[in-house]
């Protein structure tokens, strides 16, 4: 699995996601703090420094909330499309709709909307 390459592209779109360690129930928060500290392992606030072979799967949230002052409303962009085009670009069967979480699962070629 091409961890560190999923990595950059949510880092890149800066996309809030979350990780799941094998054996562990899923982690409740989500953060845009991602990162490959070292070669072979991913961090983020809610896990890590996790070896890639531990790791489950990485669920991702395409919807970007940038927030613009106290008397403006968030901005809000769907880079679903944007995302999966990327996930397919690194060999993944990405699958998902506007505003679908996606899920890229270890021992799976493919990425699916959560459930």
């Amino acid at each position: 699995m091409q961890w560190d390459a999923i990595v950059a592209v949510v880092r890149e779109l800066r996309l809030k996601a979350r990780v799941k360690p094998r054996g562990s129930p899923p982690p409740p928060e989500w953060t845009t703090f991602l990162i490959v500290p070292v070669p072979g392992y991913v961090e983020s606030s809610g896990c890590g420094p996790l070896p890639f072979r531990e790791v489950e799967w990485i669920e991702i949230d395409p919807v970007r909330v940038t927030e613009r002052g106290r008397l403006l409303a968030p901005a809000v962009e769907n880079l679903a499309g944007e995302l999966l085009s990327r996930l397919t670009a690194l060999g993944l069967q990405a699958q998902g709709g506007e505003g679908a979480k996606v899920r890229v699962a270890a021992g799976e070629p493919n990425a699916r909307p959560a459930s």
